[in-house]
């Protein structure tokens, strides 16, 4: 029997088919922009979020497998605020107009094969890391990915956008707002983040959609709903 060895994302005992993760090869193509100014912007809010996520990485790696893994993700972050890096996506973009998948291709590509060029042997394998941090911000500048979506939804995992699953705070201020106990506010929580995530898979399986499509059009309907109340054009 073939065992594979991960680390579980909450405690207790799951039983169901694996799902075994294989990094995407994401494709870019070289091209000229015609408004660098906004193409700096984008790489910005991508480098942004794939440092948020590599914080959220490092959080957890400390709490479930201990200090030493998550200084990987730490120091996965340190490039993405390297002066020399950032000094070479930015004269690919603001002054070679080069599209910003395309500078971060090159811009890390020559960042690792700098590291792999020197002797030291610990240097050479961080060209390894620069790459996984260059994948990542591709990957941001892409956007969700809605094969890998279909790919997860086929092997039996299913992902609830953050607006349904993540709700609570939201759900909690407005319970606060009208006086509630905090007794109350989990109890609404609780409740509404049951009931969505249940109208998100129903959906889901009636009409044959993944769970984000199905999410995306429960709450465009509610808010449309919304607006016509307050005589908002939808």
């Amino acid at each position: 029997m073939q065992k594979y060895q991960g680390l579980p994302a909450s405690e207790g005992i799951a039983i169901g088919p694996a799902w075994i993760y294989h990094p995407l090869h994401v494709t870019i193509d070289h091209h000229h922009v015609n408004d660098p100014v906004e193409e700096w912007e984008r790489l910005q809010t991508a480098l942004s979020l794939a440092r948020t996520q590599l914080q959220a990485l490092e959080e957890r790696a400390r709490t479930t497998a201990g200090a030493e893994e998550a200084a990987i993700f730490g120091a996965h972050q340190l490039f993405l605020d390297d002066v020399e890096l950032l000094s070479i996506l930015h004269t690919s973009i603001m002054d070679q107009a080069w599209n910003a998948e395309a500078a971060v291709q090159e811009g890390f590509e020559h960042y690792a094969r700098a590291l792999e060029s020197l002797e030291d042997e610990y240097f050479k394998a961080r060209a390894a890391d620069v790459r996984d941090v260059e994948r990542r911000v591709l990957r941001c500048l892409k956007g969700f990915d809605a094969e890998a979506e279909s790919q997860l939804a086929g092997g039996g995992v299913l992902i609830v956008p953050d607006f349904i699953a993540n709700a609570g705070g939201v759900i909690c201020a407005a319970m606060e707002y009208h006086g509630a106990t905090r007794a109350a506010a989990f109890e609404a929580i609780a409740g509404k983040l049951r009931d969505n995530t249940a109208a998100v898979l129903q959906a889901m399986k009636a009409k044959n959609q993944l769970p984000r499509a199905a999410a995306l059009e429960l709450a465009l309907a509610r808010v449309r709903k919304a607006m016509r109340l307050r005589r908002f054009k939808a």
